[in-house]
């Protein structure tokens, strides 16, 4: 019997050094994962290949994180996003949350994060349903 195929997690970070800790941190949590360095790369990525889930940022240079949620609207594709960002409450209380399954508050904790992402593959039944 064939291990089930898992998509890969979209990790879309502008900053190096955290894109690089990310990396590390879906790794050891058993996620492949792919990254892009800006919307722009994220949004021709997500064209072209199929994700299990993206963890973006939304504050980028070119194409911000709020443009790549748009176009996953706009084109109806099929991945849950879970936001990781220093952005305000503010900012981030205005996403559509069919799309948006997690806001996560830079700086963060580890463990919340891979919670966040593991629930919006898996989110589980309805409360109260």
């Amino acid at each position: 019997m064939s291990e089930p195929i898992t998509l890969p997690v979209l990790l879309v970070e502008d900053d190096e050094p955290t894109r690089r800790m990310l990396k590390v941190v879906l790794d050891r949590a058993g996620f492949q994962s792919a990254f892009a360095t800006n919307g722009r790369e994220a949004i021709d990525m997500l064209r072209a290949n199929p994700y299990a889930v993206v963890v973006l940022d939304v504050m980028m240079p070119q194409v911000g994180g709020r443009e790549v949620v748009e176009l996953i609207m706009a084109e109806s594709l099929p991945v849950p996003v879970v936001i990781c960002s220093a952005a305000g409450p503010r900012v981030l209380d205005q996403f559509d949350q069919e799309i948006v399954k997690a806001v996560i508050r830079k700086p963060f904790d580890v463990d919340t994060l891979i919670d966040a992402v593991k629930r919006a593959i898996n989110p589980g039944p309805e409360p109260g349903g």
